[in-house]
């Protein structure tokens, strides 16, 4: 939940974005609870009022995890609108999906070349 929702039970476009960011990191670890490691509820509450947020998943490309630290800023105002977030995310998806096709390119061509 976002600081100001915590605090002043505010919620907003902005709040919505924060917990995009959740679901983003929710998706990434394939259904991980956030802050698993705390049972408490009220404790998940006081560290992200600390400025805690959730680490890096494994395999997350640093892009898309700078895109959930925008995401989850602690000052509303210094998060993306979700326009500015889907335009983010489609920049990393792109540049995901063309390494990804790089890869595969080279281990075809290596294939080719163990079947001449």
């Amino acid at each position: 939940m976002a600081p100001e929702s915590i605090v002043h039970r505010v919620y907003s476009k902005k709040s919505d974005v924060w917990s995009f960011g959740v679901v983003l990191y929710d998706a990434w670890t394939l259904g991980m609870i956030p802050y698993h490691l705390i049972a408490d509820d009220n404790e998940v509450a006081r560290v992200v009022l600390q400025g805690e947020r959730l680490s890096r998943p494994d395999n997350c490309p640093q892009q898309l995890y700078a895109n959930m630290q925008d995401c989850w800023k602690s000052s509303s105002k210094d998060r993306p609108n979700m326009p500015e977030l889907q335009t983010a995310l489609q920049e990393v998806l792109m540049k995901e999906s063309f390494e990804a096709a790089k890869t595969e390119c080279i281990i075809s061509r290596q294939k080719e070349r163990n079947l001449l």
